[in-house]
This record gives C-alpha cells, sequence and structure tokens, in this order.
C-alpha cells in the first residue's frame, strides 16, 4: 500500500488516523507537530502527507510549502478543523481551505468527519499520483 506521513498534533486524533490507516495496510509514520513533520520530511520520502492546519510550532501551511519544496510531486492532504465562514474573515482574509490549496495541498478536508470518510480522498490522492508517475 502506501506510505503517509500523519503531522496532526491532537494525539488521540492522530492515533484514531494511525489506526484507521494501518487497518487497510497503509504504513503510517507519526508527527507530533508541524516542527516534527519537517524534520521527518527531511528524513525521508512518503506516497502521501496529511498535516492539520492548525499546529503550535509550524503550522500546517508551513509543512504544505516544506512537503512541496522537498518533495514536489508527493500530495498533500490539509485537515482543518478551523474553517471559517465568510461573515468571520476579515476584510482581506482567505478561509483556511483556499489558503492551504494556494500554499500547495493537493485536497482539504474540513474537521470533524467520520474516520471513513478519510479514506476516499486518500484513495483519491493515492491514485493520481501513481497515474502521474506510470
Amino acid at each position: 500500500m502506501a506510505d503517509i506521513l500523519i503531522a496532526e498534533d491532537n494525539s488521540a486524533v492522530r492515533m484514531a488516523y494511525r489506526m484507521l490507516l494501518i487497518s487497510v495496510g497503509h504504513t503510517v509514520t507519526d508527527a507530533v507537530d508541524g516542527k516534527d513533520a519537517i524534520t521527518k520530511l527531511g528524513a525521508g520520502s512518503f506516497d502521501l502527507i496529511i498535516t492539520d492546519l492548525w499546529m503550535p510550532e509550524v503550522d500546517g501551511f508551513g509543512v504544505i510549502a516544506e512537503a512541496k519544496r522537498l518533495h514536489p510531486e508527493t500530495p498533500v492532504l490539509a485537515l482543518t478543523g478551523g474553517a471559517l465562514s465568510a461573515n468571520a474573515l476579515g476584510a482581506g482574509e482567505m478561509d483556511p481551505a483556499t489558503r492551504a490549496l494556494g500554499a500547495g495541498a493537493d485536497m482539504v478536508i474540513e474537521k470533524p468527519f467520520l474516520g471513513h470518510a478519510l479514506l476516499s480522498p486518500i484513495n483519491k490522492l493515492l491514485d493520481g499520483a501513481r497515474a502521474k508517475s506510470a
């Protein structure tokens, strides 16, 4: 299957993603925050990177930028629980999903979602990456 890096600062959420992905045959590397994710990106390559957008040290936008710098062909799935309504955004502010896509994320999912809702986007991104490399 695929080697996936998960950057998520909430340990319970990170463990739930890990268990789900392992249950369908993927190999998972955990990163406890964005800084840890960037260290792991520099040490190896992955088939897919999943990052929360709102983390301490380095946020998901920083992870996306570094992932695309180091591994430009690797798809990035961004997860956000901080989506804001258009009315809550200040003048000139982009919503987090639009900002993540602009930073290089290939897809964004808004939390909360049921765990299995994560599998369809993952499969789509992995299938797309495999098709590009074939």
